[in-house]
């Protein structure tokens, strides 16, 4: 049951960034929504830059 109820907030996530215009807006409103719904203040994204070791 709770893995249903993550796919559902996936979906809804993933639904409201895609009424937006640009990927950037998109992205911004996907880590908002997550952050809202999973009750944090804070979401850090880490990028692998192998290339710059």
């Amino acid at each position: 049951m709770q893995i249903i109820i993550r796919y559902e907030l996936v979906i809804k996530a993933l639904r409201s960034a895609l009424m937006l215009d640009t990927p950037d807006e998109q992205i911004n409103e996907f880590i908002r929504f997550f952050g809202k719904h999973i009750g944090c203040d804070r979401i850090y994204i880490f990028e692998d830059n192998k290339k710059n070791m």
